[in-house]
């Protein structure tokens, strides 16, 4: 990440110049898959976007926040392309396994999840009746199809 000399107020404007002057100030020229397809920055972002984006953390945010607030939406996309990439998570067990260490996630287990239901029942309690209202509703619309369907033979 490259660190800036200007004042922060012109560092921002300054990558947001540099964005645009890179790409030619041609919004084909940004390149960004969608989905993302891996967590490679440069698989998934033109070589660019990927340059101008190497900031210090705190740069970065603001030029994400700069982003939003000028409504450019390619380089918000850029900049969340750089998120996404970060903490992408390919459906392999590599990637499964790292992900686990790295946000320290484990396995719920039969006791956890018993203690989470036994912590939150009205949370449950409510997600439960909900559940069975709309059970009962679309029963009920099922069953009215039906007799409509049997009126018309």
């Amino acid at each position: 990440m490259q660190k800036s000399k200007l004042k922060p107020q012109f560092a921002v404007l300054s990558v947001i110049k540099k964005f645009c002057e890179v790409h030619n100030y041609e919004s084909e020229a940004i390149r960004i898959k969608k989905p993302i397809i891996n967590n490679k920055i440069n698989d998934n972002l033109d070589q660019q976007s990927v340059q101008v984006l190497q900031l210090s953390d705190e740069l970065f945010d603001k030029v994400l926040a700069a982003s939003y607030y000028l409504s450019f939406d390619l380089l918000r996309q850029a900049c969340l392309c750089i998120l996404a990439c970060q903490i992408y998570i390919d459906d392999n067990e590599n990637d499964i396994e790292r992900a686990r260490k790295q946000y320290g996630l484990s396995e719920i287990t039969p006791e956890q999840e018993n203690e989470a239901i036994t912590k939150n029942r009205p949370v449950f309690e409510q997600l439960q009746k909900q559940f069975f209202e709309m059970l009962k509703q679309f029963e009920d619309e099922q069953e009215e199809k039906l007799k409509l369907q049997q009126q018309l033979q």
